[in-house]
């Protein structure tokens, strides 16, 4: 048998299992608190949330950088709205290779558009 670690704290383990629990019911349609919301809930009134009127996008793809010692040049696609000055950078990647067939260089178009719409310039790596 391991030896006790000292570090363990078996109040951080009853919270756990308390938010389990909740998270387990919320996602089977059990009882919701007062003012809490389901994440379908959420994701519909992401309709409501306030956005700039979208601009025009350009997108630039492969942008290529070499990287000595790396056996293959970095691709990626990178977009941006036509105007602006000084704007925020998303580094749009998923991790973890492939998502349904689609990396991140290639898929999510759609998100990266609206994003580069709305005044951010979107990097998409390969992967």
């Amino acid at each position: 048998m391991d030896a006790p670690n000292p570090q363990h704290r078996p109040e951080a383990d009853a919270m756990c299992a308390r938010v389990n629990s909740r998270w387990s019911a919320k996602t089977r349609g059990g009882p919701k608190e007062k003012g809490e919301q389901t994440m379908s809930t959420m994701i519909d009134n992401t309709g409501t949330i306030p956005v700039s009127a979208p601009t025009p996008v350009i997108s630039v793809s492969p942008v290529v950088l070499s990287v000595p010692g790396r056996a293959m040049d970095l691709q990626m696609r990178v977009s941006a709205p036509v105007t602006g000055g000084e704007l925020p950078i998303i580094l749009l990647s998923h991790g973890h290779g492939n998502s349904n067939n689609l990396s991140s260089l290639n898929g999510y178009s759609p998100l990266a558009n609206f994003w580069a719409a709305h005044g951010f310039v979107v990097v998409q790596p390969p992967i």
